[in-house]
């Protein structure tokens, strides 16, 4: 069905631009990669890297159920949340087959690294449950503790199933693998943590071929620890700001594997307790205007409300207004930041202060 809708979309897409060579062009890298087999990150079935990629975006923000459980209070969705924890934990104690035994006990988890304790993690889930009637308005907000355990047994499954070979013992083994990434996290003026990327300084060729797939995803399933772990995130969500440049569509969309992509893609949008409040793009290659118009019939208004593609406007003025002047690095093409320090580098330094490296 998503692969039909597709060629509906492209279809329609270049009706009128026949002869425009580069939206062609476009066109058909769009439908290489989104028309791509992988496994599911989630199910573990073949399907495309589109059908992968919209049944993730469904598990964005879980399901309320019938029959759910509700709390008025943080501490008293801690009390249930913990509750249910310690009932699966003898399930699995009591069963024959007990291989999840320490993925239950959070033992795949890197908590040390973020000075996390298990309630720590359980607090992250029981704060994305969060449902509010009134901004603002702490009486008028209630914690789903089933959607929010239901959100934690999906991410156990996902690391019992993926994690087991991270080595997660030490975050600061990563640091040379951050430098080649190169993104930074701050927080903006409403304390949302920031997440930024500029695609176009980043040394694609050697990400894409020289440094080890498995070092990437190690390092990027740490980093979203990090941002779950962030407690500007769990209050506020975080905002993900991207400067693409000059870089083409295959060439930024398959820096890593797309089954690889899928794994992650899984993970943080449908499995960790994370918000995302905004997505803005700016620097855009014209590419970039045909992709959106590509995803739009795919994405639910509430998704589509929170993404931002700069256009004809000045870069710097828009995220200066969204964010604050103070959280923008000065690595960050266009944007004038000065900020020369991040949360990553931060951690980083800690950790390297704690084991002498």
């Amino acid at each position: 069905m998503a692969d039909k809708q597709m060629e509906s979309a492209l279809s329609k897409n270049s009706e009128g631009h026949h002869g425009d060579h580069e939206k062609s062009g476009t066109s058909t890298d769009i439908k290489k990669i989104f028309g791509s087999e992988v496994t599911s990150g989630n199910d573990g079935k073949s399907k495309s890297f589109l059908s992968a990629t919209l049944e993730t975006l469904s598990m964005r923000g879980g399901k309320e159920k019938k029959g759910d459980t509700f709390c008025k209070s943080l501490d008293e969705a801690m009390v249930e949340l913990k509750a249910l924890v310690a009932q699966t934990r003898k399930h699995h104690a009591d069963s024959c087959n007990n291989n999840s035994k320490d993925a239950w006990d959070f033992e795949l988890t890197p908590l040390k690294d973020f000075d996390a304790t298990e309630d720590d993690l359980l607090r992250a889930f029981a704060l994305w449950s969060k449902k509010i009637y009134e901004k603002h308005d702490k009486e008028k907000q209630v914690f789903n503790v089933s959607k929010a355990f239901r959100r934690l047994e999906s991410y156990i499954e996902w690391m019992d199933k993926n994690a087991r070979d991270l080595d997660f013992q030490n975050g600061v083994t990563m640091k040379e693998i951050a430098k080649v990434w190169d993104m930074k996290m701050t927080h903006d003026k409403e304390g949302r943590l920031v997440w930024f990327c500029d695609l176009e300084a980043l040394d694609l060729k050697y990400i894409k071929h020289k440094l080890p797939h498995d070092d990437t995803f190690r390092y990027l399933v740490w980093l979203a620890h990090l941002i779950m772990f962030d407690k500007g995130m769990q209050e506020n969500g975080v905002v993900l700001v991207y400067s693409i440049g000059s870089i083409g569509l295959f060439e930024s969309l398959t820096v890593v594997p797309l089954e690889m992509q899928s794994k992650f893609d899984s993970f943080t949008v449908g499995r960790l307790p994370i918000r995302v409040e905004s997505i803005i793009f700016y620097n855009n290659p014209t590419w970039m205007r045909l992709l959106m118009t590509f995803s739009k019939p795919f994405l639910s208004k509430k998704m589509l409300s929170r993404l931002t593609l700069i256009k004809k406007e000045d870069p710097r003025k828009v995220i200066e207004g969204q964010l604050g002047r103070d959280c923008i690095p000065a690595n960050m093409a266009q944007l004038g930041g000065t900020l020369e320090k991040d949360l990553i580098q931060d951690r980083f330094e800690l950790l390297s202060s704690r084991s002498n490296i």
